[in-house]
């Protein structure tokens, strides 16, 4: 219970920054987007930090260059099945809101490789967290992106019209969500944390 409630903590120390950043993008573009996109913006934001609290990347008063890599891929599955599912389950969201939410990522290539870059970027930053950088890891996200658009297509061809109000054409904010996301998770989280949690 007690590490459920830290990572409690961490979300909302890395989210609500994030969320008043994007809550002033859109007040700047108000008659750019919808409601229902909106709404997909801030899922994205709250999937990207978790994600990034969840996987574990440096921040500003603890990191060192500390490499452990596992270039061998499903080495340890048999003895962590689990820890190779829960990161497909992870990156599903990526693979499912970007697509939704913006026609851009409605190209299977677009959402195929700005999962596998946010994968492979958390995989280098982890040498910096004395974490272990790991092919499986890479392999394991990639498919949770994969299967997320899987599941966006099925949606779209089922209610085809269901995403013309929520998708935009303009990607700026997805670009704001993960480069802000991995900032105030490096500097502001942890200062917040330390401050009053």
């Amino acid at each position: 219970m007690l590490y459920i409630s830290n990572i409690g903590q961490q979300f909302l120390a890395g989210f609500v920054p994030l969320a008043v950043l994007l809550l002033f993008f859109y007040l700047l573009k108000r008659k750019s987007y919808t409601t229902g996109h909106r709404i997909g913006g801030f899922l994205l934001a709250a999937t990207v930090i978790l994600i990034l609290i969840l996987t574990g990347i440096p921040n500003l008063f603890d990191w060192h260059f500390d490499p452990h890599l596992n270039f061998t891929p499903f080495r340890d599955y048999t003895f962590n099945a689990t820890s190779y599912h829960l990161n497909i389950v992870l990156f599903f969201p990526i693979g499912f809101l970007l697509p939704l939410f913006w026609k851009r990522f409605g190209n299977f290539f677009a959402t195929m490789f700005t999962g596998i870059f946010f994968s492979a970027a958390i995989e280098v930053l982890q040498m910096f967290a004395g974490r272990i950088s790991d092919v499986d890891d890479l392999i394991m996200n990639s498919l949770g992106t994969l299967l997320g658009f899987i599941i966006f297509l099925m949606i779209r061809l089922i209610f085809p019209r269901f995403r013309k109000y929520l998708a935009a054409s303009n990607t700026g904010e997805v670009g704001l969500i993960f480069l802000f996301g991995f900032l105030v998770m490096f500097i502001l989280q942890p200062i917040i944390m330390n401050n009053y949690f």
